[in-house]
């Protein structure tokens, strides 16, 4: 049976018939934003793209998909009737999906951050619901804003998704203790992704946990400025995941904030191996003003310092975006030195569309880490220009004869301009390592996984010269053998 919509004595206002009856999110959606209100069935709950404020109804939560804050509609019932208020809302968010991904974002009514939390604030669902809206559709996206959650739905948002989901502003009743609760029944066996709840509350109960854990907890832990006060710090510092990904303002926002950061990094406690700072303005902004671009001048000179000190055990430093003009030179200098009394580095990536940064106008930077004793991957933006022929880049050529245990890497991290320019600089780098390496063997790599993956690319692109793969097989027998 399909459904029907009928029109009400109120102008604008519909019934809509046999919910269960509509195709899809799509035509729900599609229909509700063509009315002012769509009430459902007989429940007394309508759904509206705007409402007027009554003192008699509730809002159980407002929605928008596909990232358009234009199909915003909230939904809305009775104060005292939530069974059927979160019953209809459950039947609309398992409307079937259409082929395209969908997104849903979910969010309460907005609060002051602090204030104390009221009926209001709390997701409507029921745990079991929300573990079905979420397991229904693999595909759909969620997102959670301005809600509060008690401890069984905060463990549902995370089990299922594995924390790929995101949160803004959120509360947890309980802080986030259930969610520990369900970490540490997992973590000598699970390594999760990432951890980005944006100010939420419950930041301090994990980053607690992640700073006891003997084992790695997340791929990536994302830490906004303001998320982290400065007594929990030293949390982040000590916090047993693979890496540290902030924004350039998470350091200079409050320097004294971060100090305890930065001392972990040059005593050796700094418990994450890698940490990846992101230059990038915010999106209303160009580029940072003159003052701005002194203070990350001289809070990079300040690191590079500190990772020269001979207790610093960070592995990778990757600098998202760097295209900070006006310290350019101050920058280079205090790499170079970085790179000449560093013992720890294994990969460096300095990701710039500026000039003197690119590839392959940046020598300075090879040149610094050829005399390294670890530094193994060093990463780039791959240029925007074409690759010159080979024969034009005898330079790096020789260098990489040099250093047959370095790796240099592009990477595009999804922007399309640079995408298209990927394989050709990969090739180009792959060749003149691979020329040279062709004649005298891979043996003297010493770094058995650069090797191996250089073999295995050099197999590839020599596939139809049988010579050459009868050559490079047979210098290689040791490696293969294991």
């Amino acid at each position: 049976m399909t459904y029907t919509i009928k029109r009400l004595r109120e102008e604008g206002h519909f019934r809509l018939r046999n919910l269960d009856g509509v195709e899809s999110v799509d035509v729900f959606w599609a229909e509700a934003l063509k009315v002012k209100r769509l009430y459902i069935d007989d429940t007394g709950v309508y759904v509206a793209r705007a409402k007027d404020q009554m003192p008699e109804e509730y809002v159980g939560l407002k929605c928008h998909r596909n990232e358009d804050c234009q199909t915003r509609l909230a939904f809305v019932g009775q104060p005292d009737d939530i069974t059927s208020l979160r019953s209809v809302t459950f039947r609309i968010l398992c409307l079937p999906e259409t082929d395209q991904p969908q997104s849903m974002h979910l969010a309460g009514n907005s609060y002051t951050p602090g204030r104390p939390v009221n009926e209001r604030d709390q997701l409507i669902l029921t745990p079991a619901q929300l573990r079905y809206v979420i397991c229904i559709y693999p595909s759909r996206r969620f997102e959670f804003s301005y809600m509060a959650f008690n401890g069984d739905q905060s463990v549902e948002l995370v089990s299922h998704r594995k924390f790929q989901i995101d949160l803004f502003h959120c509360q947890f009743l309980d802080k986030g203790r259930e969610i520990v609760k369900w970490l540490e029944n997992r973590n000598t066996s699970e390594v999760f992704d990432f951890f980005d709840f944006y100010s939420c509350d419950c930041i301090e109960e994990i980053l607690t946990f992640l700073s006891r854990s003997t084992h790695p907890v997340f791929k990536k832990l994302y830490a906004k400025e303001r998320d982290v006060p400065s007594r929990i710090s030293p949390l982040v510092a000590a916090a047993n995941v693979t890496a540290l990904v902030v924004n350039i303002r998470f350091f200079i926002y409050d320097e004294q904030w971060r100090a305890p950061i930065v001392e972990a990094i040059r005593d050796g406690t700094f418990r994450p191996k890698s940490l990846e700072i992101d230059f990038r303005c915010p999106l209303i902004r160009v580029d940072f003003d003159r003052k701005e671009c002194q203070t990350i001048g001289s809070f990079l000179s300040n690191l590079f310092e500190i990772m020269s000190a001979p207790q610093c055990a960070l592995k990778e430093l990757h600098l998202n975006h760097f295209n900070v003009y006006g310290i350019m030179q101050n920058f280079k200098k205090d790499l170079d030195y970085m790179l000449e009394n560093n013992q720890s580095l294994v990969a460096l990536g300095v990701y710039s569309t500026a000039r003197p940064l690119k590839f392959p106008q940046m020598n300075f930077i090879l040149h610094a880490a050829e005399n390294h004793p670890r530094l193994r991957k060093i990463c780039f933006y791959p240029p925007t220009d074409d690759p010159p022929q080979l024969a034009q880049i005898d330079i790096y050529q020789m260098w990489l004869q040099r250093n047959l245990s370095r790796d240099i890497q592009f990477r595009d991290f999804g922007y399309s301009d640079l995408k298209a320019h990927l394989p050709a600089w990969q090739m180009l780098v792959f060749s003149a390592f691979t020329n040279y390496c062709y004649y005298h063997g891979f043996h003297r790599i010493r770094d058995e996984r650069i090797r191996s993956d250089l073999l295995v690319k050099a197999l590839a692109t020599s596939r139809h010269m049988p010579d050459r793969i009868y050559y490079l097989l047979s210098k290689n027998q040791d490696l293969i053998a294991k």
